[in-house]
């Protein structure tokens, strides 16, 4: 596939091919999903985004807002995952996934320009650059000061990658930023992947804070996570609870992921010496949801 098509172009060739976007979610994947579809011209049935039953209900209803079909899988998102790939085999579609399983290798063309895995890449690549939008806003707030620390929710990795790319590229030329990352302790794939030194999925479980459920990092994310990360913790739902309480009570209004990151930053400053050695001054937390 070129590397130097336009949106329009490949816009044209989506809708030329009858293409059907799948996507399985429970958060803001499904959301973009649905709303590339609706850019591409290929709503309604065209769209399908699965997600799992415990998924909160403004998802199903953001993606139906986009004229996507939001379907409703009885189980949890390896299961609703599960399904979508199923789906995209038997109507002959996309399937839109941030990483890739072995599994899914043999999934056939749509058309011989536009190939099922360099248009997922494509996709991943547009959600990370979406996401750098926030840094690149920051710098113009902060006056091009750099933060001495950013805080970063991770589930799959976008955001973190967005941020170690853009605080540790060698076009940044100035390295002092640190990042931190956070994860809900019953899925802290990231967190174990650092420690192992090796990329690793995880067994989820509970927890509230379901926009960081996930069990594996992207495998594109990991190489980038893993030489720019500097800090990497976990939380549990009683610490996330009480930061959202906190943050409230200063007036800021932010889901459980945003909450997620106050008692990350806490936590890393529990250490008295390392909250010294480190000698913050700015440090931003990143929150990308608003209280449901």
């Amino acid at each position: 596939m070129q590397k130097d098509i336009t949106t329009a172009d490949l816009a044209a060739k989506a809708r030329a091919a009858q293409t059907k976007l799948i996507a399985a979610s429970d958060g803001k994947l499904g959301m973009m999903v649905a709303r590339l579809g609706k850019l591409f011209g290929v709503e309604g049935i065209n769209t399908r985004i699965f997600i799992s039953e415990d998924t909160e209900t403004g998802v199903a209803e953001a993606v139906r807002a986009e004229g996507a079909e939001a379907i409703v899988v009885d189980g949890d998102f390896e299961k609703t995952t599960r399904e979508a790939w199923l789906h995209s085999v038997a109507v002959d579609g996309v399937l839109v996934d941030i990483d890739e399983d072995e599994n899914y290798e043999d999934i056939p063309k749509v058309c011989s320009l536009l190939e099922r895995l360099a248009f997922a890449d494509l996709v991943k690549q547009w959600i990370v650059e979406g996401y750098s939008t926030i840094f690149k806003e920051l710098d113009e707030q902060l006056d091009g000061k750099r933060p001495d620390l950013i805080v970063v929710p991770v589930g799959i990795g976008g955001l973190a990658q967005a941020a170690v790319t853009h605080y540790k590229a060698a076009s940044a030329g100035d390295f002092s930023t640190r990042i931190l990352t956070v994860e809900p302790e019953t899925a802290a794939a990231l967190h174990a992947s650092l420690k192992n030194g090796e990329l690793q999925a995880v067994q989820t479980g509970d927890t509230i804070m379901k926009g960081m459920n996930y069990g594996p990092v992207a495998g594109a994310a990991w190489p980038i996570l893993k030489a720019g990360v500097d800090f990497s913790t976990v939380v549990d739902d009683a610490a996330a609870i009480n930061a959202i309480l906190e943050l409230k009570g200063d007036g800021l209004e932010v889901g459980t992921c945003g909450g997620a990151v106050l008692a990350a930053l806490k936590r890393l400053l529990a250490d008295e010496s390392l909250g010294r050695a480190l000698g913050l001054e700015t440090v931003v937390l990143i929150n990308t949801e608003g209280a449901k």
